[in-house]
């Protein structure tokens, strides 16, 4: 009995289903306009991902470079590996904090207020040398008695070669110039001191 319940209500089903067509032309519609939409969507993004194909390129034929450089520079001392907290309160002075690179040795000065002077002077007189460089300070004691000195650093450059050949062409006009690593106090951070 049950088996002929099923049966005829299985029978039932299948008649209301072919007696009523399987979408409404409106829902149709509504179909279409969302496909049509969705395919406008999958040209723009496939045209987006066209604009950018030769950067990801790049990238990929760089990336083991960028991991070997990073490498590199986990390991220079005073430098902190991703993840890990900064050591506290380094000297905003010291020699050693590293950032890696090539650097010019512009200028020294004996008091803190002549390094800012000194760069926006030699920024001026060099911009298309200078104008992409970021400047950094180290304080010096030669423990002779003078006290601390200041030296003005441009940088970074990619490799001493570069350096060397920035630093012959200022020197060329009268100033000196020599070049050096890229560590430091950034120099808006040596600005804005107490």
């Amino acid at each position: 009995m049950h088996r002929a319940l099923l049966a005829a209500a299985f029978a039932a089903a299948l008649a209301g289903c072919a007696a009523t067509p399987a979408t409404d032309p409106p829902q149709e519609e509504a179909l279409a306009e969302r496909l049509e939409r969705l395919e406008r969507d999958v040209a723009e993004l496939r045209a987006q991902l066209a604009s950018m194909q030769p950067g990801v390129d790049r990238f990929v034929r760089i990336e083991g470079d960028i991991r070997d450089l990073l490498a590199q520079l986990s390991a220079l001392p005073g430098t902190v590996s991703p993840g890990a907290a900064p050591p506290a309160g380094p000297d905003p002075l010291d020699p050693t904090r590293a950032v890696g690179g090539h650097a010019l040795h512009l200028a020294s000065y004996r008091e803190p207020k002549q390094v800012g002077d000194g760069w926006r002077r030699l920024l001026a007189r060099f911009p298309d040398q200078l104008g992409t460089l970021a400047p950094r300070v180290v304080g010096i004691d030669f423990g002779d008695g003078r006290g601390t000195f200041y030296r003005l650093k441009a940088g970074p450059l990619p490799d001493a070669a570069s350096a060397e050949a920035l630093c012959r062409l200022i020197r060329s006009s009268g100033e000196f110039c020599d070049a050096t690593d890229f560590t430091g106090t950034p120099g808006e951070e040596f600005w804005g001191r107490p």
